[in-house]
């Protein structure tokens, strides 16, 4: 084994045998001859407490080039690398792994931003709908989402679009149709048979015209109408009898008026006192030109609405391309035109719902007159009281 001595003159290290213990050694730097100690403690002890640094003034220690390595210490350097070789397999491991895991996540290209689609027209989405429940018969479906009494029998649908053209939006404040049908409620009542509202005060009114019709009377008198009719010349009973009847005329036009009696809901519209707001008037008469299908949309009569706040009338129109039940094979397909209406406020929101079907490209059949209407569209007259020739 090798043993590491340091010269006592020149302090230079130098190597020596065990085998050299106790006898005496000479430096290989000065010469100096020194008797090594008899153990190998003894030699090791002093080397290693006397190896502080060369002096700065003194000579450099001599360290020979290439100390040969123990023999002893080869063993434990083999079990040291036995130690390291399952450490050094993990490591590979997981260098393998990771680069299976990352190398795809390298070479996938950068992931491109999805474009959000664009919302679905709840307009267009209630109308297919409509349609494909008129195409299986779904009476459930076709009442949810109309207010058709008597829907067009389908068994095809396609190509349908709403047509932007026909959008109308009115928006306004409901407070003023509120007070009107308060005004309404304080003097009418409903009646549904006829459709129109009846005076609370009939009597009144009578009364009234009665007053008004014997002042006429007296006026007549006074003006000798009933004597010119009896006696006078024929150009004379025929003015008198003329001036008689306009007298008449003029009371049943003026007097007792049939807005008085039993109006409808859209001359109590139009005669509004104070006038309603164009928003608002807009709106009722919507109401009073197709009374059934409000009621229909909202579950109730529109004029028991007593909410005050903003509202929202919306109305749409959507075509679609379809095929009658009962066509024949080779009849073509027919263009269909459904109306939707929306109204919302406060808490009453409708939907959207189906409440018109007619077919372009066929003659629309005549539809009765509503109740209180004569069929040529006028009013029909207050019952009892005939018009002036």
């Amino acid at each position: 084994m090798k043993i590491r001595h340091t010269c006592s003159h020149c302090q230079a290290s130098f190597l020596v045998t065990d085998e050299q213990l106790g006898q005496a050694v000479s430096c290989p730097k000065c010469g100096t001859s020194t008797r090594l100690p008899t153990s190998k403690d003894e030699v090791i002890r002093p080397a290693s407490a006397a190896e502080p640094g060369p002096d700065p003034a003194g000579p450099t220690a001599f360290r020979p080039a290439f100390e040969p390595e123990d023999p002893e210490d080869e063993p434990r350097r083999r079990r040291r690398r036995r130690r390291l070789i399952p450490f050094a397999i993990g490591l590979i491991g997981g260098l393998a792994v990771a680069s299976l895991v990352l190398l795809p996540m390298l070479r996938r290209p950068a992931p491109v931003e999805p474009v959000a689609p664009e919302p679905a027209d709840p307009v267009e989405g209630t109308a297919r709908a409509f349609l494909d429940a008129l195409v299986a018969g779904d009476a459930e479906a076709i009442d949810r989402l109309s207010t058709l009494t008597d829907p067009p029998a389908i068994s095809f649908h396609a190509a349908s679009g709403r047509d932007p053209g026909r959008d109308e939006t009115i928006r306004g404040d409901f407070a003023p149709i509120a007070g009107l049908h308060e005004q309404i409620a304080g003097k009418y009542t409903y009646d549904p048979e006829i459709g129109r509202f009846e005076n609370a005060n009939p009597l009144g009114v009578a009364a009234d015209f009665m007053d008004e019709a014997e002042k006429v009377r007296q006026e007549n008198e006074q003006a000798e109408i009933f004597d010119r009719i009896a006696g006078g010349t024929a150009d004379e009973q025929l003015d008198a009898a003329v001036a008689y009847a306009e007298s008449f005329a003029n009371l049943t036009q003026n007097l007792l008026p049939r807005k008085e009696l039993v109006p409808t809901y859209s001359q109590l519209v139009r005669d509004a006192e104070p006038p309603l707001p164009p928003d608002a008037e807009a709106l009722a008469l919507r109401y009073g030109e197709d009374k059934s299908t409000w009621d229909e949309l909202l579950g109730r009569p529109f004029f028991t609405i007593e909410a005050d706040g903003p509202f929202v009338l919306e109305e749409a129109e959507v075509t679609a391309v379809v095929r009658d039940r009962l066509a024949s094979p080779g009849d073509p397909a027919r263009r269909l035109r459904l109306g939707l209406v929306r109204f919302r406020l406060d808490a009453i929101d409708t939907g959207w719902k189906v409440v018109s079907a007619r077919r372009e490209d066929s003659q629309e059949e005549p539809t009765g007159p509503s109740p209180g209407e004569s069929p040529e569209g006028g009013e029909f007259p207050s019952p009892g009281l005939g018009e002036s020739p």
